[in-house]
């Protein structure tokens, strides 16, 4: 394969994946998609070889059949690459092993392109998604951050409760997600109420983040791709179902969002803050209250945005193409 080309790594069923790689198809770009659920399906392959001490190591990078030179890489779209999970065997310990070999694989084959053009590096990702120091540097960059504790210690929980005059929030550490009985549920952004507190001592087995509760106006979700920003005001407030969280609410119809212009000083400083990581996406989350203050919340490094587009018309999936299209740091 001759001509310069985009590499999308994501998983089977991943629309945004589907629709960024329309446009760049219309701008006569070439594209490689791995689905690393499917990596072997994929028939993928890694050649080193050396023919002589003085020689440049020769490496080949086989998809499908086709051979993939790493000079010939354009740019690396790290979308949404799943872990390799082998299904057909049945011990545990030989399952293991095998995912992890699978996946040691995967890992090899994307530092062997991490002299490309990455939307975003693996380690700009891993470093970005920790929300203690993403809070942290907010703070740095000018942010209003919201009081947080994390903690273990239930009674560390309950003086902090109070300490935020009874209004407090419960967040994940993690990832929002809980199977139960083969049951998958979303753990939302939660009040915690006295009631709760009566449980507390649950928190002993995993920790948490404990957030005061901020009396907000609307939230805004802010999408940085490349140096473009594009940010929505989500007017949560008129459900009760999205006061708290309005990710359920949106899904219900039940709150409405529309593109907003920000202050020039929250705008700059979120670009830093994604910049700062060194990547070049990133979906931020603030509040505005009722005190009149833009408040930071989280990074999400890697998050879903299409559904802004869809909603608003904004130009996003345009963006991310030319972005990678077009390969350049910003």
């Amino acid at each position: 394969m001759g001509a310069k080309c985009v590499v999308i790594l994501t998983g089977k069923g991943d629309s945004h994946s589907d629709i960024v790689t329309d446009r760049l198809q219309s701008l006569g770009e070439q594209i490689i998609r791995l689905n690393t659920d499917q990596f072997f399906d994929d028939q993928v392959q890694i050649e080193y070889e050396q023919v002589t001490k003085s020689d440049r190591p020769n490496v080949s990078l086989w998809i499908r059949g086709q051979l993939l030179s790493i000079e010939n890489v354009k740019s690396v779209w790290c979308r949404r690459p799943k872990p390799v999970m082998v299904s057909l065997v049945t011990n545990n310990d030989q399952r293991q092993f095998a995912e992890r070999e699978l996946n040691e694989f995967v890992l090899n084959y994307y530092h062997l392109l991490q002299k490309t053009f990455w939307v975003s590096d693996l380690l700009a990702l891993e470093r970005a998604r920790r929300k203690l120091p993403q809070l942290e540097l907010a703070s740095r960059l000018g942010f209003s951050v919201p009081k947080t504790l994390v903690t273990n210690q239930p009674e560390t929980i309950k003086a902090f409760f109070g300490a935020c005059k009874e209004q407090m929030v419960y967040k994940t550490l993690h990832t929002p997600n809980l199977v139960v009985e083969n049951e998958f549920l979303g753990v939302q952004t939660s009040i915690v109420t006295k009631e709760n507190l009566e449980q507390v001592g649950l928190i002993s087995r995993s920790g948490g983040i404990f957030q005061e509760y901020l009396p907000k106006v609307f939230e805004v979700r802010v999408t940085i791709i490349g140096q473009e920003v594009f940010s929505i005001k989500i007017d949560s407030q008129i459900s009760e179902t999205g006061k708290i969280d309005w990710r359920e609410a949106l899904s219900l119809g039940q709150v409405s969002i529309e593109p907003i212009t920000l202050p020039k000083q929250v705008e700059e400083g979120c670009l830093k803050l994604v910049h700062k990581y060194g990547l070049q996406f990133g979906a931020i989350d603030l509040v505005f209250t009722t005190d009149g203050e833009f408040y930071f919340l989280e990074l999400n490094p890697n998050g879903q945005w299409y559904w802004v587009e869809h909603l608003t018309g904004l130009p996003m999936v345009a963006s991310m193409a030319n972005l990678l299209a077009r390969s350049k740091v910003s």
